[in-house]
């Protein structure tokens, strides 16, 4: 199928075309991001779409110019592809007709009877596109990309969004990596700590992210050494990283020289994390944090 020009712009479509729309619009964006990233993939989560599915959500409006171009917008993944919206009868109006922002438009159709919207804050703010003129899946893609990348060299203040609260969301770090740790060691308290710092990662709060994720490696230390019932009288009630590596070889784990110096690099770099670093000096240490977490449950859990 051929996505023409001023297709969407002139009536509602089928829900082949919506899906066509969607994949060529993912492989342009792919193209794009690797423009920006190369071959670094360990920035790939700064972009929503690049690992991850998600849905794209098409209402069309009335304009006016005489046709019912779509508000696009992204949120994770509702169980489909595309999901189409009919408010052309609802935005008949003057006022709805000649707004031409992207936000405020989503922001009047949020405020219509319109039925199985997402919550607005599932909205990906990047993502809001709506054009009278062009509606290619290319046209949607490249200005998604800019505005997340626009949004990675910013600062790590998040400016608050115009009339809607969309999921502000800068990076998209995925759980799946420790869906399997965190059911197997089924501790509450630690895969809360582990989620705050997920959380903070993907607001760019990296300062945060990585004190809590020295904590939070402590605490699977721990929680290993109390597996291999290796906590006994002499473990110290504030002890440190020395004091875990102390237990750590002992058996059964007696960790060797070479994985003593890994735990060791991962509490440094804990604290070469600094409120004047650049975000992505900060970003890499998190990421080679998080890495240290799955590295040390899997060799020693």
């Amino acid at each position: 199928m051929m996505i023409e020009r001023y297709t969407l712009i002139d009536s509602i479509q089928t829900e082949e075309f919506y899906e066509e729309f969607y994949d060529v619009a993912r492989s342009y964006y792919i193209e794009f991001v690797e423009d920006i990233i190369g071959n670094d993939s360990s920035n790939s989560n700064l972009f929503s779409w690049y690992e991850h599915n998600l849905t794209l959500h098409f209402i069309h409006k009335q304009s006016d110019v005489n046709s019912v171009p779509p508000v696009i917008f992204a949120t994770k993944n509702v169980g489909s592809k595309v999901r189409v919206y009919d408010a052309i009868h609802e935005t008949d109006n003057f006022l709805d007709r000649k707004e031409r922002s992207p936000k405020k438009v989503l922001s009047i159709l949020y405020n219509k009877d319109i039925e199985n919207l997402p919550d607005s804050q599932e909205v990906i703010e990047s993502s809001v596109f709506h054009s009278i003129v062009n509606d290619f899946p290319k046209i949607f893609s490249s200005n998604f990309v800019e505005e997340e990348y626009k949004k990675s060299i910013e600062s790590l203040q998040i400016k608050p969004v115009e009339l809607l609260e969309f999921d502000k969301t800068q990076i998209h770090f995925d759980l799946y990596n420790f869906e399997d740790m965190l059911k197997t060691i089924d501790n509450k308290q630690f895969t809360a700590e582990l989620l705050e710092c997920v959380n903070a990662y993907n607001n760019q709060q990296f300062f945060v992210s990585g004190a809590g994720l020295g904590s939070v490696i402590e605490h699977l230390l721990f929680l290993i050494l109390e597996r291999h019932n290796l906590i006994d009288r002499n473990f110290p009630k504030n002890p440190t990283h020395r004091d875990y590596i102390t237990h750590l070889r002992k058996e059964p784990i007696q960790i060797d020289h070479r994985s003593k110096s890994y735990i060791d690099s991962l509490f440094i770099q804990r604290n070469s994390i600094s409120h004047y670093n650049k975000g992505f000096s900060s970003k890499s240490v998190c990421d080679q944090m998080f890495q240290g977490i799955k590295n040390i449950y899997d060799n020693y859990y």
